[in-house]
This record gives C-alpha cells, sequence and structure tokens, in this order.
C-alpha cells in the first residue's frame, strides 16, 4: 500500500511538471508570436532604425577618415613650413656670406699697401659702437685669420653700408641696378646708422 501511494505522488508530481512545461512552451510560443507581429507591425520603423545605426556607423568612419586626412594634411603644412624656414634661413646666410666678400674686396681696394685688412660687421642704429671701436676690439679675430703678423693693433681706414635689398638680373639684363652701397664719409666716428662694415687695418 505505502509503494503505491508513493508511486502515485511521483506520478502526480511528474504530471505537474509536466503541465508547468507545456504551459511554459506555450507561452514561450505565444510571446515569439507576439514579438514576430510587432516586427511585422514595425517592419518599416525597424528598417529606418537599421538603417540610422548604419547610416552613424559611416558618418563615424568619415569622420575619422576626414580627421586623419586634416592631420596628415597638418604634417605635410608644417613640414613645407619648416623647408621654407630652412631654406630662407639659408637664402639669408648666403646673402650674408657673399655680403661679407663684397665688403673685403671694398676694403682691400681702398686700403694702403703693406696692411692686413678686414671688413667687420657693424650694427647700424642708435648710439652704436663706432668703427674706431670696432676696429680696435677686432684686431684678435684679424690675426687669428693671419697669424700674428703685423701690428698688434688695428685702426679704421674707411667704411661701407652695403645693402642687403638685391634685385636678380638676368643674362640678358641690362641697364639695371642688381646691388647699391654707400661709402661713407668719416665713417670710421660714426655711431648712429651709417655704415654697416668697417675697413680695419693692422
Amino acid at each position: 500500500m505505502k509503494d503505491f501511494l508513493i508511486a502515485v505522488g511521483v506520478a502526480f508530481v511528474a504530471g505537474f511538471f509536466y503541465l508547468q512545461e507545456r504551459r511554459i512552451n506555450d507561452l514561450y510560443l505565444e510571446f515569439r508570436h507576439e514579438v514576430n507581429s510587432m516586427k511585422l507591425a514595425h517592419k518599416e520603423e525597424i528598417l529606418q532604425l537599421h538603417l540610422k545605426i548604419f547610416d552613424y556607423s559611416e558618418k563615424g568612419k568619415a569622420q575619422l577618415m576626414f580627421s586623419n586626412m586634416e592631420k596628415n594634411l597638418d604634417q605635410r603644412m608644417k613640414a613645407a613650413e619648416e623647408a621654407l624656414t630652412n631654406n630662407t634661413k639659408k637664402v639669408l646666410d648666403q646673402i650674408a656670406f657673399d655680403t661679407d666678400a663684397i665688403a673685403q674686396a671694398s676694403c682691400a681696394g681702398i686700403a694702403p699697401e703693406g696692411h692686413f685688412v678686414a671688413a667687420i660687421r657693424r650694427e647700424c642704429g642708435t648710439d652704436k659702437l663706432s668703427c674706431n671701436t670696432i676696429c680696435t676690439g677686432g684686431i684678435a679675430s684679424m690675426r687669428s685669420i693671419y697669424g700674428n703678423q703685423g701690428s698688434p693693433t688695428a685702426v679704421c681706414f674707411g667704411s661701407f653700408h652695403i645693402y642687403q635689398k638685391r634685385i636678380t638680373l638676368q643674362p640678358e639684363d641690362k641697364g639695371r641696378a642688381g646691388m647699391a652701397m654707400h661709402k661713407c664719409k668719416n665713417g670710421c666716428d660714426i655711431t648712429s646708422c651709417g655704415p654697416n662694415y668697417c675697413c680695419c687695418r693692422a
């Protein structure tokens, strides 16, 4: 009798769980049916939502692409500016070197014989050192070039203002100035903006 009651109880519990499982399965199928019905009813809205998501994704890719292009352009512009700055500096350095050579030749041209001659740069402005002072202070740099020869002192014997502005002449150009300079009168004593090169001899 006891075994029979246990068997009935087990069968009842199994039947209960079976019914619950069927009910849960039916509820799930009903839920899936409702979801599918909603999808069909709102198919157009869902499609538009997918398109918006795709559109935002593509916009993000486009923004990233443009951002990379902008960075690349900035890098190229920076490199171009640096190259331009370097080239400008090279040109200015070359002009300064050419001007030094012109000043040296000019000073040598007006120098008395038997002296060591150097053209020394001078800053052109108000209350600047005169060429007399510059030549006196420049003797050490002069002697370092040609050795400890000649006089241990240097004096000014002339001065020039060589203009930095140049006109590039073509081989066929005639009747045009390419550059200009001024031979200063009493330029060794000037402390204002007069000569920018001092002619020094030792």
